[in-house]
């Protein structure tokens, strides 16, 4: 049982009730809705929310999926408060293919109540490739419960099995930082270039790299993941037979869809924060 002293304790430690950062239940968004809370209402604070470090991460089951963990600090009242999320790509709609040799795909979407694990590369080929419908991307953001940084594992196991971290990106200076509008508006942008899934472009690898490189890129953070590096995106490219990346691609990501990023949110850097200061409505 805990004593008096430890429920004070607990109670005067518990962060702000402040939705897409500390949310009271595991919380599944998709970027446009997380970002409806860091832009809008709760701008003023979420403002004050910098950006850690960025982990480029990769399941290890097949057909490997990668995905980000961001990892923030708020700094409000002379506290500090450390969050984390994770951000990834899939296919939005359910695709309900059967075969001689398989049971129907599983359902997805971006309800919390589907932690199917992702469907294999052969079947998710049959349903996107040729002949196949377009599938909107489900570009999401997943935060533990009060946003605590020791469930993220978890929360990633659950979602995508064992995992590897093929990159991590560690930002020194809060002044060089990305802010959690930054960072919202980032994932915005992504989406907004490519609202289609696309599996051999824009895919969870596509998405996951080209976070990582404009935040790179805006932060000046430091890189630590060695010959790992080299593993991004690898198993899917392999057995579609895709092209390898060209001089004009950062890593599978071409280079004008790198530097559009980087424009736009310059752009909304200069115009949309300074706006939003004074009226804290959703930034369109």
């Amino acid at each position: 049982m805990l004593t008096f002293k430890k429920l004070l304790r607990f109670f005067m430690s518990e962060p702000p009730n402040i939705h897409c950062l500390f949310p009271r239940i595991v919380n599944y968004l998709n970027v446009f809705d997380w970002a409806n809370g860091i832009l809008g209402r709760d701008f003023e604070t979420t403002s004050l929310c910098y950006l850690d470090s960025l982990e480029h991460c990769k399941a290890d089951r097949s057909p490997k999926h990668e995905f980000l963990i961001a990892l923030f600090t708020l700094y409000l009242d002379k506290k500090t408060y450390k969050i984390g999320i994770i951000v990834d790509r899939r296919p939005a709609e359910s695709i309900d293919i059967e075969t001689k040799d398989a049971s129907p795909l599983p359902i997805v979407s971006s309800s919390p109540l589907s932690m199917s694990p992702s469907p294999s590369v052969e079947r998710l080929q049959a349903a996107l490739g040729k002949g196949g419908k377009s599938v909107t991307a489900d570009d999401r953001v997943m935060i533990p419960k009060f946003g605590l940084r020791k469930d993220l594992d978890g929360l990633a196991i659950k979602e995508f099995g064992s995992y590897i971290t093929l990159n991590t990106l560690t930002i020194h200076d809060k002044r060089t930082s990305m802010s959690a509008p930054q960072f919202a508006k980032l994932l915005e942008i992504a989406h907004d270039i490519a609202p289609i899934y696309e599996l051999k472009g824009k895919n969870c690898y596509w998405f996951a790299l080209l976070i990582f490189l404009v935040v790179r890129k805006q932060t000046g953070g430091t890189e630590n993941g060695g010959d790992k590096i080299e593993w991004r995106g690898k198993l899917l490219n392999y057995k579609l037979g895709g092209a390898s990346a060209s001089d004009d691609d950062e890593g599978g990501v071409p280079n004008h869809e790198y530097e559009r990023v980087l424009r736009d949110l310059q752009a909304s850097h200069c115009h949309d924060f300074i706006v939003s200061s004074t009226n804290p409505s959703r930034l369109t």
